[in-house]
């Protein structure tokens, strides 16, 4: 690789549809990726994301850190892009995502789709 080189990766944008008067996302299925943002549409309603998880698309979880806080991106604005934190999603291969938090949803007045992008490990 030379000086200004910069290593190449391959980005994968999945949509994550949030239906009208819901709250939760459907599944997102990521193989052997890591996530990497959130692109919030032009019109949402809520300022906050949270996730749950699973390891079988079946059984599913809030996700929190090791002090049982939920993890999730808040004070953001419709057509936002929100960083994740790589580690924290590195190893997570089923995920939806909520508007709101668990104790507080918030329904969308609209069908919603988030964008989803993701580096093919």
């Amino acid at each position: 690789m030379q000086e200004n080189e910069y290593p190449r990766f391959s980005s994968i944008s999945v949509i994550a549809p949030i239906a009208l008067n819901a709250s939760l996302s459907g599944i997102i299925l990521i193989p052997s990726a890591s996530c990497l943002r959130i692109y919030v549409p032009p019109v949402f309603d809520g300022t906050t994301l949270t996730f749950q998880v699973s390891e079988d698309a079946v059984v599913w979880s809030n996700l929190k850190d090791m002090f049982g806080v939920e993890i999730g991106a808040a004070n953001f604005v419709a057509g936002d892009a929100i960083q994740l934190d790589p580690q924290t999603f590195k190893s997570i291969r089923c995920l939806k995502i909520r508007s709101g938090t668990a104790a507080v949803p918030v329904v969308q007045t609209a069908a919603r789709n988030l964008v989803v992008v993701y580096r093919d490990q």
